[in-house]
């Protein structure tokens, strides 16, 4: 069954780390995590308890308190402390407290905090805490994982039934938001290999270490050799050579027969890079679908070019950047930077940079279709810098020197300009951890007293709501869900339907 962190601050309450303790038990391969691609929506629960938080400043919310409610409208946990979490068990979903428990001041002078890790059901009732904790992270089953600073230990604890064991466990494997199983440490912290939820070990001795990657169709480990293995694959004339990591499955096995010098994930490929090639692997499957000589930084399947970046003495930073088709043919080059940070949705168009001022470190920035074609530049990154790359446009904020302050403009991607109807002055982007769909949270001046008024803003660069005192998007895997302010009302908004889910006066005596 799929378990699932489900609501914000999951990477402030659940961090990552070490989770379930490894056994003396003989690798078993009946027990080896689970091969198969988790369904997504496969036995989710329906939403039935949602977060929401205090009055805020401009995108300060995390210092806010929070409160969680249920389906029914009534308030189950009141304001307090700032950070909550949504988990299910059994289809069913539960509320996690996180309350200060006991305060201490170090030998240095600061203080240590104990939390205490309280679980409610969706009517209010209290089934379970684990008590001086640190820091925690759901695993499955009704299961925390949680480390204690003072004693320097690892736990897991069920919630169900109260029992806390001791864990070596490094880090909890997830494929598509399900605990599938751990990363294995002996007593002293030395990487010993993976195991399924249970604790079965799948002993990696080749390997001192290895971390998880995914792609949107699954997830594999890249693991190091052990320096003595490495010394084995390594020449002479590779004795620069990074660390030597392989590609293997969450069962193990190595996907490829390949030593490589990096393998990182990049939306439904993996790149693996050796000393003089990069190739890109199936996504899915781990196959090695093609080769390209030299470092590559992107590879469009779909449009047969990818992005090759080469040293050059002649360039400002000593790095030249190529577009180029799957046949070799440079298609644009000469380029001295190349982002992809800020892309939302589009694979037809890249950024690259160029330093055209000789005197200065400011560059200048162009838009390039698969087709080599430059529709757009330069835009002088001296005052301006782009937001976003979005489906059919990109944002851009610009700084007004005379009036001190940021605008933001939209542009085609062959340079056509509009404004946003409203004068904003600043726009956030909005990520959702499970990679869906995002938003933008856009500010712009009260007209009639002091502070700001927030829009939501699609990724077409829409609005679609408006007239927020304050707001902060999260969800289980649209981001639909806002904690939001409006007028003298705070409460919690739905973004897709436009309704609202919980709704509370903000003031609620003349002392407020």
């Amino acid at each position: 069954m799929k378990k699932k962190i489900l609501a914000v601050f999951a990477a402030c309450i659940f961090m990552a780390g070490c989770q379930t303790a490894p056994t003396d038990k003989d690798i078993v391969s009946e027990t080896k995590p689970d091969s198969t691609i988790a369904d997504e929506n496969k036995n989710m629960p329906e939403d039935s308890l949602f977060i929401g938080y205090g009055r805020q400043e401009l995108f300060s919310w995390g210092n806010a308190d929070s409160y969680v409610v249920n389906k029914e409208g009534k308030k189950i946990i009141e304001m307090s402390s700032t950070q909550k979490t949504i988990i299910d068990i059994d289809g069913r979903q539960y509320a996690v407290d996180r309350v200060v428990g006991n305060t201490e001041k170090n030998e240095y002078g600061w203080y240590d905090y104990d939390y205490n890790y309280v679980v409610y059901d969706d009517t209010g009732e209290k089934i379970g805490e684990m008590e001086g904790i640190s820091y925690a992270q759901y695993i499955t089953d009704g299961k925390l994982y949680g480390y204690n600073n003072k004693e320097r230990k690892y736990y897991i604890f069920d919630i169900l039934s109260g029992e806390r064991k001791d864990t070596n466990t490094l880090e909890i494997l997830y494929r598509n938001n399900e605990a599938i199983g751990f990363i294995q440490m002996d007593e002293n912290y030395n990487f010993k290999g993976i195991s399924d939820l249970d604790g079965n070990l799948i002993a990696l001795d080749m390997y001192d270490s290895a971390y998880p990657i995914s792609t949107d169709s699954n997830t594999f480990l890249v693991a190091q050799l052990k320096l003595d293995e490495a010394r084995q694959v390594v020449t002479e004339a590779d004795r620069y050579r990074n660390r030597i990591v392989h590609l293997l499955t969450l069962e193990g096995e190595k996907v490829v027969d390949m030593d490589f010098d990096n393998i990182y994930a990049q939306e439904d490929v993996i790149f693996a890079r050796d000393s003089g090639a990069t190739f890109v692997l199936d996504g899915k499957t781990g196959e090695v679908l093609r080769g390209f000589p030299g470092e590559v930084v992107v590879a469009n399947e779909e449009k047969g070019v990818f992005i090759k970046v080469e040293e050059s003495e002649e360039a400002r930073y000593g790095r030249v950047y190529s577009l180029m088709d799957f046949d070799m043919n440079v298609l644009s080059t000469g380029w001295e930077g190349y982002s992809d940070m800020y892309r939302g949705g589009t694979d037809e168009y890249y950024m690259f940079y160029k330093y055209e001022d000789p005197k200065t470190y400011y560059s200048s920035m162009y838009v390039v279709n698969t087709k080599g074609e430059i529709t757009f530049g330069p835009l002088e990154e001296k005052e301006s810098w782009v937001v976003a790359m979005c489906e059919n446009c990109f944002l851009v904020e610009i700084y007004d020197g005379e009036e001190r302050r940021s605008v933001y403009k939209i542009f085609d991607y062959n340079g056509n300009v509009k404004e946003f109807e409203k004068d904003y002055v600043s726009i956030q982007r909005q990520y959702n951890n499970d990679g869906y769909t995002d938003y933008f949270i856009a500010a712009y001046e009260n007209p009639v007293s002091a502070g700001h008024i927030y829009d939501i803003i699609d990724m077409d660069l829409n609005v679609v709501h408006s007239g927020f005192n304050y707001v902060y998007l999260y969800g289980v895997d649209s981001g639909r869900f806002v904690s939001a302010s409006q007028g003298f009302d705070i409460g919690i908004f739905d973004v897709e339907s436009g309704s609202w889910i919980y709704k509370e006066r903000s003031f609620n005596s003349l002392e407020d």
